[in-house]
């Protein structure tokens, strides 16, 4: 998933891990101490025979960003914590 889709999928403005070292310089020091690196990535897919690259991040980071929301309330990170969580358990 690029990072617009992994923010978009639980509602955040695309923008919000850009921006938030400046608006939020705590909450961005608190995830780092929980280990967000924000690093981007290179990634190749394909979707339906159609090659596509995007930039992402690790999976670790999309762990803390959506674990962050899902003790917000939002039930999209929730469910899809919920569900990252089985996949990586039942490799």
């Amino acid at each position: 998933m690029s990072q617009n889709q992994i923010l978009s999928i639980i509602g955040i403005n695309r923008n919000w891990l850009i921006m938030l070292p400046f608006k939020s310089p705590r909450l961005y020091k608190k995830l780092m101490q929980q280990g967000l690196s924000h690093v981007t990535l290179a990634a190749e897919y394909t979707v339906n025979g159609v090659g596509t690259r995007a930039e992402t991040i690790s999976i670790n980071d999309v762990r803390i960003i959506w674990r962050y929301f899902d003790t917000k309330g939002n039930l999209q990170a929730q469910s899809l914590i919920d569900a990252l969580a089985f996949i990586l358990t039942h490799e």
